[in-house]
């Protein structure tokens, strides 16, 4: 905040909407009288920058994603909605309209948003993706498996997708088309630690502890002062030490 607001009155016109951009959802009492003085002047001249690039449908996104981020809603959809109607081809617009209106508790409204990008774009992960979302939120579970399995497949590049179709696909009782999954992403992108960390999950709730030190020995690389992980590889030796202890004992008795 002491850096942003400094930089909301510099002498260059670029610098100062940036940080207006950056600052754009502050709190006005963390900024003080002055500081929210400031901010309204450069979040003016901000959206007045937009307004003379109103030919393109990114100017009308950026107002929408500015007026989102501080809570006016009517304002982001109605710049959202301008946005589709200057460029019915860009298809951010879609994805945070759609968005918007899941946070407004219209997934029926979402769902026929993304379907409309998809009619013009339906080789779009992205919008396939939030499809695939909006269906799980709906309940319709097969064909929001579906949509996610797609969006992985048109960009097998982003972890992101194949970790969600991993968690659907777990959640819909696809245990090994999970882990296939799990494992043919992680193959991909072996320093994810996201997906690492989903791995950890999953085989601790199967019982798999050899699965789960494999997991946490590859993120140990990644975080090696991680406590949480740290004491996750003490557990597992002391589950095997006390497992060979009582393989030990039985083997004795007999």
């Amino acid at each position: 905040l002491r850096v942003g607001v400094a930089l909301l009155g510099d002498a260059t016109l670029a610098v100062r909407i940036e940080a207006g951009r950056a600052l754009g959802d502050a709190p006005p009492e963390a900024l003080g009288e002055s500081g929210a003085a400031a901010l309204a002047a450069a979040l003016a001249e901000y959206r007045a920058a937009q307004q003379r690039n109103a030919d393109w449908p990114e100017a009308h996104l950026n107002l929408g994603l500015l007026a989102a981020r501080r809570g006016d809603l009517e304002v982001a959809d109605a710049a959202y909605r301008e946005a589709l109607r200057v460029g019915p081809e860009f298809l951010p617009s879609y994805v945070n309209l759609a968005d918007l209106l899941r946070q407004n508790g219209d997934e029926t409204g979402a769902e026929e948003i993304l379907r409309r990008g998809l009619a013009r774009a339906p080789g779009s992960a992205d919008l396939r993706h939030a499809l695939g979302l909006a269906l799980v939120r709906q309940g319709d579970t097969v064909a929001a498996l579906s949509e996610l399995a797609r969006a992985a497949e048109l960009a097998p590049q982003e972890p992101r997708y194949a970790y969600v179709l991993t968690v659907a696909k777990h959640s819909s009782g696809d245990l090994e088309g999970a882990r296939e999954l799990l494992q043919r992403a992680l193959a991909r992108h072996p320093q994810d630690a996201a997906l690492l960390e989903l791995g950890v999950s999953l085989s601790l709730q199967s019982g798999a502890r050899a699965a789960v030190r494999g997991y946490a020995e590859r993120l140990l690389l990644l975080r090696p002062n991680d406590p949480q992980l740290r004491k996750l590889m003490r557990d597992l030796d002391a589950a095997a030490a006390g497992g060979r202890s009582s393989d030990e004992k039985g083997a004795r008795a007999r």
